[in-house]
């Protein structure tokens, strides 16, 4: 009797992180040869412009595919060190505020006047204000607000990002932290990833995110609660 050898197919996550894996590094070569390319002067350069924010903007999504996929957001490993605040804010802010600014939003910054310290990955913590900011500039009609604030209770600093888009419906509130989670009546270009993002890197700094919402048309709040360094803030 003859032997059949089968594959198994390797699970859904697993083949998207492969894909994942292939599209960054082909992404950063396109990136890499449109910044290098020479100015001409004319239509050149705006196509050159409009390709470069496209792939920075695909680029951004497969990082989060990435980040997703074959458990990649468990086996992450923090560089931490003592960071300011108010730098990380800030720098989130610098991040996202083409975005903002083209969505015609007003932003409003509200931090303690002696911002405490963290212990936490720079680059992850940016990565998750950036997250929110950018959530809240695409879902947030022009001429709305987004207010990013802070506060210091206990031995914890509590961030909210809070705008006054279009809200999250009651249905899909519990499960927006889910990978691939959409609002269907939402117009996106994203892949539902940057609250499941979002999740793992504050869990990974031994934080908690929470998300409200009343409905539709009403806004929504991003709660992240981080330990801060002993000792330091007001």
């Amino acid at each position: 009797m003859s032997t059949i050898h089968t594959t198994a197919t390797p699970p859904a996550e697993v083949t998207l992180a492969r894909v994942a894996h292939e599209l960054r590094g082909r992404l950063a070569c396109i990136i890499y040869a449109l910044q290098g390319a020479p100015p001409d002067g004319g239509a050149g350069d705006k196509a050159r412009s409009v390709a470069e924010r496209q792939a920075f903007r695909a680029a951004r999504i497969v990082e989060d595919l990435f980040d997703v996929c074959a458990g990649g957001l468990s086996r992450i490993s923090l560089r931490k060190e003592t960071l300011s605040l108010k730098a990380v804010v800030w720098r989130a802010v610098e991040t996202v505020e083409p975005q903002l600014v083209k969505a015609g939003l007003r932003l409003t910054v509200a931090l303690p006047s002696d911002p405490p310290e963290l212990s936490a990955d720079s680059v992850r913590l940016e990565q998750v204000l950036a997250n929110l900011l950018s959530n809240a500039a695409k879902f947030t009609p022009v001429g709305g607000r987004v207010w990013v604030t802070a506060d210091v209770d206990g031995e914890r600093v509590t961030i909210r990002v809070r705008d006054t888009g279009r809200g999250i419906p009651p249905t899909l509130l519990p499960h927006v932290f889910e990978p691939f989670v959409q609002d269907p009546e939402a117009c996106s270009n994203g892949l539902g990833l940057g609250l499941a993002v979002v999740k793992s890197l504050v869990e990974a700094h031994s934080g908690s995110v929470a998300v409200a919402s009343a409905g539709p048309g009403t806004g929504a709040e991003v709660t992240v609660r981080l330990p801060f360094t002993p000792g330091a803030g007001p």
